[in-house]
């Protein structure tokens, strides 16, 4: 095969068994130990991304923290639509203005009788 006797043989003239290797580059492996290399590189990748500070559980939790913020803006919106309903009953109804005036303000209306109640400490 060799014209001259000495010479190295290259890379290309090196016979290989089909079955049992496979060449890649300089390095002939085996396939059941590529597959398996291949295999632990993957999961050890994989636990690696998921104990990691920013990988898949921080994920998972990111999205559970994602899911209680959203009910929780859902409530707020909600409990901000019936305090702008509060805020625009108080402003416009009449039987709200003048209850707020009379509980809070202390007015009474001409013809009204005010009882003043004092406790005994007290002496006016």
């Amino acid at each position: 095969m060799a014209i001259f006797p000495g010479r190295k043989k290259y890379q290309s003239e090196i016979p290989v068994n089909e079955k049992s290797k496979i060449n890649i580059g300089l390095v002939t492996a085996k396939p059941k130990l590529l597959f398996y290399i291949s295999i632990g590189l993957v999961v050890t990748m994989a636990v690696v991304s998921y104990f990691k500070k920013d990988g898949f559980k921080a994920l998972f939790r990111i999205d559970d923290q994602i899911i209680k913020e959203e009910q929780n803006l859902k409530r707020l919106k909600e409990e901000n639509r019936l305090l702008r309903n509060r805020v625009k009953t108080a402003r416009e109804d009449p039987y709200h203005v003048e209850k707020f005036a009379r509980e809070k303000l202390n007015l009474a209306k001409d013809g009204d009788v005010v009882f003043r109640f004092y406790k005994k400490d007290e002496e006016k």
